[in-house]
């Protein structure tokens, strides 16, 4: 069979899908991948798989919308797929349509987190509404030319029956977009220290990292309020911020005042990192203070592979990968002070973050496991033998 898995960049299909990509060239089936050009395009044309470049913008541009309705149903046209997988929100709409009009049997869309105009029930700006409504209205139409729907949490289902986007015959839960644990294993002690040293840490030291963009949304100020609270409580102490700035200062913090606390504070901004194993390896503790949809958050699937207590929120996605005091700990949203207070305990307690972290790992090997994903994909979603 001839298979697209559509997404709207590169670095996002290696990252999330190469297990699904290697499963289904293993099958015999022909792989395509549409998406934008980048770094990453080499890394997945060496899995065995053929990418078609689109011109993609994540953000509306009525003038590149159109270009891209014209490539998609172009390309439909003339590879006649069999399957048409999309995902992101421009592929699950557009993608959809396109695909539909241009013959395609059998199509599927994603939801893994509805993102930024979903996060907030309170938003009142009126752009944003309006943006809401119309994606709503697109993923009514996409929802009822696909065959399935995969979401990644229970509250994105919920969501989308409610709401009747979409009819819950036609809605498939497989949580998360799993991980690859023998990709993510954790170094031993010798090789954790020695990578400490190599990084500028002592062996003492307490590390807590976040690895995210620097939006409101995603918890940052947050994160930020912890590191302020507990770096002049406790001196080993050190808070690392993985992810790039964001320079509108309504959606988050900027590149300037990021630079600005490393000054004031045991506080390391790494900025974007696309390979983040080995800080991780380092890390003692992940903070995810999340209030945007996620879907299953990747950062807390590694951590848990890494067998590292998390702190993150009892919010949509984010609750799916930890059991309250068992694997880390579920705090309310926007919410510095709670999310300061769990992480002081798990600096308080070797122990428990050892017991923590174990557990993590036992609950990604029984739930996220990417092999368990890619298997639910290819039977549950796909009807695939």
């Amino acid at each position: 069979m001839k298979i697209a898995l559509i997404n709207s960049d590169d670095f996002s299909i290696f990252i999330f899908r190469k297990g699904l990509i290697l499963s289904l060239i293993k099958q015999g089936h022909e792989v395509c991948l549409i998406s934008t050009s980048g770094d990453y395009v080499e890394k997945l044309e060496a899995l065995g798989a053929r990418h078609i470049p689109v011109d993609l913008d994540r953000f509306i541009n009525p003038i590149s919308d159109i270009r891209l309705l014209v490539q998609f149903y172009k390309i439909f046209r003339q590879e006649k797929f069999d399957i048409v997988h999309n995902f992101t929100i421009k592929p699950n709409t557009f993608g959809t349509i396109m695909a539909y009009l241009a013959g395609c049997k059998r199509i599927f869309n994603s939801v893994t987190g509805l993102g930024f105009l979903f996060y907030d029930p309170e938003e009142k700006s009126l752009k944003s509404k309006i943006l809401k409504t119309g994606i709503k209205f697109l993923f009514k139409i996409s929802s009822r030319l696909a065959e399935k729907t995969w979401f990644q949490n229970p509250d994105d289902v919920n969501y989308f029956i409610q709401n009747r986007i979409i009819t819950p015959d036609k809605a498939v839960m497989i949580k998360s977009s799993g991980i690859n644990l023998d990709e993510w294993m954790r170094p031993d002690r010798d090789r954790i220290a020695a990578l400490k040293r190599e990084a500028g840490f002592q062996a003492e030291d307490i590390l807590v990292t976040m690895v995210t963009r620097a939006l409101n949304n995603k918890g940052i100020h947050e994160f930020l309020y912890a590191m302020k609270q507990l770096t002049q409580k406790y001196p080993n102490v050190k808070f690392i911020l993985a992810g790039g700035a964001e320079e509108n200062l309504d959606r988050g913090v900027s590149a300037a005042y990021l630079h600005e606390q490393t000054k004031k504070y045991p506080f390391i901004w790494l900025g974007h990192q696309e390979n983040i194993i080995n800080t991780f390896a380092i890390t003692d503790i992940v903070a995810f203070p999340s209030y945007y949809r996620e879907g299953v958050p990747r950062c807390l699937l590694e951590a848990m592979a890494l067998k590292i207590p998390i702190v993150t929120t009892d919010s949509v996605g984010c609750r799916e990968a930890v059991d309250d005091g068992v694997n880390g700990f579920l705090v309310p949203i926007k919410n510095g002070a709670a999310v300061s207070e769990k992480i002081e305990v798990l600096i308080q307690n070797p122990e428990l973050r050892l017991k923590m972290g174990i557990a993590g790992f036992d609950k990604a090997k029984l739930e996220f496991n990417e092999n368990l994903v890619v298997n639910g994909l290819l039977k549950e979603l796909y009807q695939l033998p």
